[in-house]
């Protein structure tokens, strides 16, 4: 699994740990988009508790771009 950096807000979690893939949507588009939905763990966090991250990644026909990744919104 690679590694988890984010920007913005989300870069204050600095030592995430990769969990599970929660869900996973798929959309054809000059090669494919990728909407994941995936639980991660604070390292420095002392309760343990998981983190709902989202991230929409296009894999096109000459290379993969992360268009956005963030932490889901409890609405």
């Amino acid at each position: 699994m690679g590694d988890l950096r984010f920007t913005g807000k989300e870069a204050k979690h600095t030592n995430l740990e990769f969990v599970k893939v929660v869900k996973v949507n798929l959309a054809g588009v000059a090669g494919f988009l990728y909407y994941i939905t995936f639980d991660v763990r604070d390292d420095a966090a002392v309760d343990g508790v998981t983190m709902e991250f989202q991230a929409c990644v296009w894999d096109g026909i000459a290379h993969i771009e992360v268009v956005i990744s963030r932490l889901k919104s409890s609405t």
